[in-house]
């Protein structure tokens, strides 16, 4: 995966039928995703999507279906796996193979953040092609601006803080080890609800 953009080509991802207006709804998918991966610790507002099932968040589901698709195998928590009704929408809707293996995932989504704990289990990519690593996707309880973890890097003017409710402290840590891998490493989407933050591999974290 690029640092500076979602997994994706150049173009919007296409019409999904999970989306109530699938054309504009999908392109803002695209644009907010582009500007929260630009501009890491920054919250982007998904606006109002359809609630999708248990456990998913609505924000959650807009971005499975802007970024797996059958050529994207995606590798779900136990959280998610429990529930077939929500396994077979995704499989449905995103029309992608569900792994066993995280390691083969090009997506990986967790609705349980204390699976965050250990980023290392997912691909980090190869130096030669380093976009072929994991986007992981962790459900978190809250996402505030200003207060919490100090973030560096590029697409951060200087730096800026970022709390995030329910996650481990070993999530932070695991997020230092993974900055250590660049150009290799993998990208990390943290959604509350509506809300989304990205946490790109080139992103430093301090205290």
């Amino acid at each position: 995966m690029n640092t500076t953009h979602p997994p994706s080509p150049s173009t919007p991802p296409r019409p999904m039928p999970e989306f109530s207006s699938p054309t504009p709804d999908s392109q803002s998918v695209f644009h907010a995703m582009l500007e929260a991966m630009s501009r890491p610790g920054r919250i982007a507002n998904f606006g109002d999507f359809p609630e999708p099932p248990f456990p998913l968040y609505p924000s959650t589901a807009a971005i499975c279906l802007g970024l797996a698709d059958f050529e994207t195998p995606l590798w779900i928590d136990g959280a998610i796996a429990a529930s077939a009704q929500t396994v077979n929408h995704l499989k449905f809707h995103c029309a992608c193979p569900i792994t066993n293996t995280p390691g083969e995932a090009r997506t990986a989504l967790l609705a349980d953040p204390l699976g965050s704990a250990d980023l290392a289990r997912f691909c980090p990519g190869s130096d030669e092609q380093p976009e072929i690593s994991t986007t992981v996707i962790v459900q978190v309880e809250t996402l505030e601006e200003g207060s919490g973890k100090r973030l560096y890097g590029p697409g951060i003017n200087g730096t800026t803080k970022l709390s995030v409710g329910g996650v481990p402290e070993r999530f932070w840590s695991s997020l230092r080890e993974n900055h250590t891998l660049s150009p290799r490493g993998v990208d990390v989407i943290l959604c509350a609800r509506n809300t989304i933050v990205c946490l790109p591999r080139t992103t430093r974290v301090g205290q």
